[in-house]
């Protein structure tokens, strides 16, 4: 073989070389674009689940710890409904991680005793929004009631009067005025939460037929 038929084909398999390594180097390219790629959708969805983790985590209320007090229910998180809880059980109620008392009774009902000292000497926060009966189921009350509810800081809350009957009752027109629901829903919202005795007198307030009308 003659040194030109040599040399001839060393530039021959260098070129092929070189070729090889102009497809290769492009496919490489593609092949890393489409990791990139790949690992942008990742983050994008890891990012997105823990977006919406967190916003869950800020939905969520503290859930209310079980309590023994007269008609006890439960009608959302962070929420106990009832009537007159004992001494025992508001110190049972702080010892349980409660913040708040919302007591619904009247001033003439709560002369014999002072819940608000008690309540603020075991580090709870008092409110009272006096609720004498039926004149008192306005839609005023329900945003004084409202107000204290949105307040995350108060959580978990005792809402409480004499039997949980009043309680339900303002509960329904808080549904209703506050919330947006409907005359339905917010009667089922108040006798979940207790409602009673009062129920002929907020079906009036919603605009339902009572059942005597029935």
């Amino acid at each position: 073989m003659s040194r030109k038929t040599e040399l001839f084909r060393a530039i021959g398999f260098v070129g092929l070389m070189a070729l090889g390594g102009l497809l290769v180097l492009p496919m490489s390219g593609c092949a890393s674009r489409e990791v990139t790629l790949e690992n942008k959708a990742t983050d994008s969805v890891q990012r997105e689940e823990a977006a919406q983790e967190k916003d869950a985590g800020q939905l969520k209320e503290p859930s209310a710890p079980t309590l023994d007090i007269p008609n006890a229910r439960y009608p959302q998180p962070g929420l106990l409904t009832g009537g007159q809880p004992s001494r025992e059980q508001l110190v049972e109620a702080a010892e349980a991680g409660y913040r708040t008392i919302i007591n619904l009774r009247s001033l003439r009902e709560t002369a014999g005793g002072d819940e608000a000292a008690e309540v603020e000497k075991l580090g709870l926060r008092y409110i009272a929004i006096p609720i004498s009966g039926s004149e008192d189921l306005t839609g005023e009350n329900a945003e004084l009631l409202a107000a204290a509810l949105a307040d995350e800081a108060n959580y978990p809350v005792m809402l409480h009067c004499a039997s949980g009957n009043r309680v339900g009752g303002l509960l329904a027109l808080k549904a209703a005025y506050v919330d947006g629901k409907d005359a339905e829903e917010a009667l089922a919202a108040g006798l979940e939460a207790g409602l009673k005795s009062l129920e002929p007198k907020v079906r009036q307030i919603l605009g339902l037929r009572t059942e005597v009308e029935e």
